[in-house]
């Protein structure tokens, strides 16, 4: 086969996987919805796709999401099937990325600073059908990121112990509340800060909150 038989296909290559990166970079800039990036992912996918085949496509049918081609030797077919395993593949990168630290565990606020990534992500990947089949890497995600919320937590609250247990299993959000919300906790902070006590309990309630929701990724 002459180079210029692989300058199409490496093209193809190049706008997918450029197109994926960007999706990615508009959804961590919270610039698309989960919806919105699984869709212009497939977009840039089958634009690849596309490009890549160009010569050998005899017949297209949107309708159906199939794509019939010529080879040389053969007639192929390449269905909706493979372009979600390409979708597929584009989140893998993102899943293993979603922990990393970036500016610690969300400043002086409640809220760890991944958690709106991973929900986004989550989300994106629920809307794709594809959580069952990254059930075990978002689980492993979010023990981590919860661990990082009950580190936030334990800022609010002087008296709270629950990050620091010496086991990887994770107290439930309950357990969580009880101690984060203790009196004592909430007026030693209130006066260490000056504060008022009402304000840090409302801090405490929205990161156990946050705690709750990541929480129940990890079941």
């Amino acid at each position: 086969m002459e180079w210029k038989d692989f300058r199409l296909p490496c093209f193809g290559a190049l706008v997918a996987g450029a197109g994926v990166y960007h999706a990615n970079e508009l959804l961590t800039s919270k610039a698309l919805l989960g919806s919105e990036f699984v869709g212009l992912t497939a977009i840039y996918l089958s634009a690849g796709l596309v490009i890549a085949v160009l010569p050998k496509v005899t017949e297209l049918s949107f309708s159906k999401l199939t794509l019939k081609l010529a080879a040389a030797e053969h007639a192929a077919a390449v269905t909706l099937q493979q372009l979600n395993q390409a979708l597929e593949l584009s989140f893998a990168p993102m899943l293993s990325a979603i922990t990393d630290q970036s500016g610690g565990y969300g400043g002086i606020g409640p809220r760890d600073g991944r958690l709106a990534k991973f929900f986004k992500l989550a989300q994106a990947i629920e809307e794709a059908g594809l959580r069952f089949r990254y059930a075990p890497e978002l689980a492993d995600a979010a023990r981590a990121i919860a661990k990082g919320q009950l580190q936030v937590i334990s800022r609010w609250n002087d008296e709270f112990t629950l990050h620091s247990l010496p086991t990887d299993a994770l107290p439930t959000p309950e357990t969580v509340r009880v101690e984060a919300c203790s009196p004592k906790g909430i007026t030693d902070k209130a006066t260490k800060v000056n504060r008022e006590e009402r304000e840090i309990l409302r801090m405490v309630n929205e990161a156990v909150d946050a705690y709750r929701d990541i929480y129940s990724y990890t079941l």
